[in-house]
């Protein structure tokens, strides 16, 4: 097998590291960046991936697997936080309107007694 290609079966990164949960982590950092506490944020982020890398180390992986697994890792939590905030950047995140219902127009009135002395009219 080449030294330059790697082949990674789905759902290796969830084996590899099974207490890293990429939703529990993104919503731990949503408070950080809505405050925009970059130093918070990036001290939760390296500590949080340092951990990964260490538990990594221990299982003896190559490093061409190990970078695949954090990059997907960091991938999986960047996603997760764009489906909580809609944004992965730091600050607070406008708040979108919710969509109007679309409006229906106004009813018109019919004034019946003309309609119906027309009618007798005729």
């Amino acid at each position: 097998m080449d030294d330059d290609k790697l082949f990674v079966i789905w759902g290796t990164r969830e084996k590899l590291l099974p207490g890293f949960d990429e939703r529990a982590f993104a919503r731990s950092l949503v408070p950080l960046l809505d405050r925009g506490d970059r130093a918070g944020a990036t001290a939760l982020w390296r500590n949080w991936r340092e951990r990964a890398v260490r538990v990594l180390e221990r299982k003896r992986l190559p490093d061409l697997m190990r970078q695949h697994c954090i990059e997907d890792l960091s991938t999986a939590v960047r996603l997760e936080l764009i489906a909580i905030r809609g944004s992965a950047a730091l600050g607070p995140v406008p708040v979108k309107p919710l969509p109007t219902a679309p409006q229906k127009p106004s009813a018109t009135v019919f004034d019946l007694t003309a309609c119906r002395r027309a009618r007798g009219a005729a």
